[in-house]
């Protein structure tokens, strides 16, 4: 529907920037990764001082391993709409999967400075200071937020999302593991109100717990339903540097994955995806 209300109004006004912005989301969103950047240049070329172009190929750019162009993308965006939100919270979200840490947690801060009560806004501080190592600043932030916005529907799932990424980066297997089993269970079982974490997510804990052919199911539902969290490089950048099980490597050379993967090697980073702590057993 997206694509044809899109391509509806390229018929009126081929040179549509907004048109064709949302044609590259649609295609992305599908997995037509050449596709979407083509249409997002595109878009670009036309309207190089549009926010929300830019907002959503920056998006775009920082999704498939282009960090520095999404990067100069966000802060381009922050200088034209300097009182939004979302464009500090999205240039963290990128700044985190280059690696630089410390910036990153400086970008989210000033989010939430903008939106103190968006939780969207907070998960973003909350992640930069756990993977800073600052436990104790991301638990006062949790304990915060917990109180303030009780009412958020988001919430339980961002609390879990936290208190999964908290027992991995502190190496703590046992509350882990716990942990993903209820989260499985849940999921099975679909509590009413419950709102279980993505299936990538727990493809990938599952991963570290008890190697890739555990996680292999969970990868393959997140692909059927389309979950962004598959297809983002905060988790699995290069599935490759994780191992080199030939069944977890087939499913990742699935032509829609391939191409996406092949795009981020294009311009590689030193990273295993940053979730990946470096003691933590990796299957």
């Amino acid at each position: 529907m997206a694509m044809r209300a899109a391509e509806r109004a390229l018929e009126l006004d081929p040179s549509n920037a907004e048109a064709l912005t949302a044609i590259g989301r649609a295609l992305s969103n599908t997995y037509d990764w050449k596709g979407a950047k083509a249409s997002f240049e595109q878009a670009y070329a036309l309207e190089p001082n549009d926010v929300g172009v830019i907002n959503l190929y920056g998006d775009f750019m920082g999704q498939i391993g282009e960090f520095d162009q999404g990067i100069n993308l966000k802060r381009q965006a922050i200088n034209l709409d300097p009182l939004s939100a979302v464009h500090p919270s999205d240039l963290a979200l990128i700044l985190s999967d280059a690696g630089r840490q410390d910036e990153a947690e400086i970008a989210a801060r000033r989010g939430v400075a903008l939106a103190p009560d968006s939780i969207q806004r907070i998960t973003q501080l909350v992640e930069a200071l756990i993977l800073n190592g600052k436990y104790a600043e991301a638990g006062s932030e949790i304990e915060q937020v917990s109180q303030r916005l009780q009412s958020d529907p988001l919430l339980q799932l961002y609390l879990t999302r936290w208190q999964a990424m908290i027992y991995y980066r502190q190496d703590n297997t046992e509350k882990l593991r716990e942990l993903v089993a209820n989260e499985i269970l849940a999921s099975q079982n679909k509590t009413e109100n419950y709102t279980p974490l993505e299936p990538s997510l727990i493809a990938f804990y599952v991963f570290c717990l008890d190697g890739p052919a555990a996680a292999i199911p969970w990868l393959q539902q997140a692909y059927n339903e389309r979950d962004n969290v598959l297809v983002y490089p905060s988790v699995f950048y290069l599935p490759e540097r994780l191992s080199d099980d030939p069944a977890w490597l087939e499913f990742w050379n699935r032509p829609v994955m391939k191409e996406l993967l092949d795009l981020r090697r294009a311009h590689p980073y030193p990273s295993n995806g940053l979730w990946i702590a470096p003691e933590f057993p990796t299957g």
